[in-house]
């Protein structure tokens, strides 16, 4: 009992002006050496990939465009918006309206136009970037648009992968003939298809275009109109 009422009882002052500075100073200006330290590790390829890694799309856009990276406004918009984004991860209406994206950027003299620019190319090209009308915020999942363009940028490279998945669904859609005695699917030339009276379809690829001086035109040779 003595010991609590001794501890209770014990002089305390506050920290001296040195003290105090010291205290500052680590808080806000002595660097992280694990900056993902209080976050799950899913948070760290948003940071690396779009908020201020070595290779980070704010980086990069910041380079590209000199009126941006006078100021660093591409990755100031990213800090402000993470800094808004990680603590609210749950929250049920997540995001940071555009104005108060620039209020946390712009600094006195600086133009907010600046900062409204390299939101919207962000906006426009970041993998963990949301907008919600004004509001942004990001997520530990890429966001759809990006996924799909990302996949989409895939099959650019390997067209004939493309081409071969277009022509098996195409083919097996076309099992089913509906009101036509016959369907021809993808003719490579007119000899594929028999001048026949009855009606059939003839369904040609994407390799088949049509002009009105030429009719349709094939790799192989020409199809009647």
């Amino acid at each position: 009992m003595r010991n609590v009422v001794g501890r209770i009882e014990s002089s305390w002052r506050p920290a001296s002006a040195e003290e105090s500075f010291e205290i500052v100073r680590r808080r806000l200006f002595e660097p992280f050496t694990d900056p993902v330290q209080y976050l799950p590790d899913n948070w760290v390829p948003v940071i690396e990939k779009d908020v201020d890694g070595p290779s980070s799309l704010p980086l990069r856009i910041d380079g590209a465009v000199p009126n941006l990276g006078k100021f660093h406004a591409s990755r100031r918009v990213a800090r402000t918006i993470y800094l808004e984004s990680a603590p609210t991860a749950d929250a049920a209406h997540r995001g940071l309206e555009d104005r108060r994206v620039k209020l946390g950027c712009v600094m006195p003299g600086e133009s907010p136009a600046v900062f409204g620019d390299a939101l919207r190319r962000l906006a426009g090209a970041a993998t963990y970037l949301y907008q919600d009308g004004p509001r942004y915020w990001y997520s530990t999942q890429p966001t759809v648009t990006k996924l799909a363009e990302d996949r989409a940028e895939q099959l650019k490279r390997n067209p004939d992968k493309v081409v071969q998945e277009f022509s098996s669904r195409l083919r097996s859609d076309l099992r089913d003939t509906g009101d036509f005695n016959r369907v021809h699917p993808l003719p490579q030339s007119g000899q594929d298809v028999p001048d026949d009276l009855d009606a059939r379809l003839v369904v040609l690829g994407n390799d088949t275009p049509y002009s009105k001086e030429k009719g349709w035109v094939c790799a192989r040779g020409r199809l009647r109109r």
